[in-house]
């Protein structure tokens, strides 16, 4: 039987999250071998829905993640040529050398891998603030490492324009304005 699309559009709303993505929860929506994975936080709006998460952090990072049920947006925002900036908030195990400043955002091959900042940013001796362009698995902790420097602590704070709310703690989540979500394609 023939739908008519009409009744498709009428029935799909785009929808954009931002959650608040905790410490040693893995960015996947099914995994057999452990359950910590992002489905528990996930709006019940979206439950019911297709929904995709935009970009990934690893295990042992938090921070801003985005999670849609437009496919599309998804795309957009993740593709490299869309150019959108993320930034992130690294505490280090020592004081930053900030001669290593120019070198970390030169870049360095590691693993077979070039791994470079598109800008770093002193918070304090121990924090740094990262801005990467297009990142790459673990990007921000192997190439520090390379450096002689552990990662303590790494939280995505800033997607584009858009900053992650502070009134969020590590597993919620709210639904996005349309003005928010063109904050993400902000260059702010």
């Amino acid at each position: 039987r023939k739908l008519k699309t009409q009744l498709l559009q009428i029935q799909f709303t785009p929808e954009v999250w931002m959650l608040f993505k905790p410490k040693g929860v893995i960015c996947t929506h099914d995994n057999p071998f452990s359950n910590n994975t992002l489905l528990p936080f996930v709006p019940k709006p979206l439950r019911a829905q297709k929904w995709v998460f935009i970009g990934r952090l690893d295990k042992d990072s938090e921070g801003l993640l985005l999670l849609t049920n437009d496919g599309n947006f998804a795309n957009k925002v993740a593709h490299p040529s869309s150019g959108i900036e993320k930034v992130y908030r690294v505490h280090l195990d020592k004081p930053i050398d900030t001669n290593l400043i120019p070198l970390l955002k030169q870049g360095r091959e590691c693993e077979n891998e070039f791994l470079q900042f598109k800008d770093v940013r002193i918070a304090n001796s121990r924090k740094i603030d990262v801005t990467l362009g297009q990142g790459k698995k673990r990007e921000i902790r192997r190439l520090l490492l390379a450096f002689g420097y552990e990662v303590l602590k790494l939280k995505r704070w800033k997607i584009g324009g858009l900053i992650l709310d502070k009134k969020l703690m590590p597993g919620q989540s709210r639904r996005l304005t349309q003005t928010e979500t063109k904050l993400i394609f902000s260059k702010k």
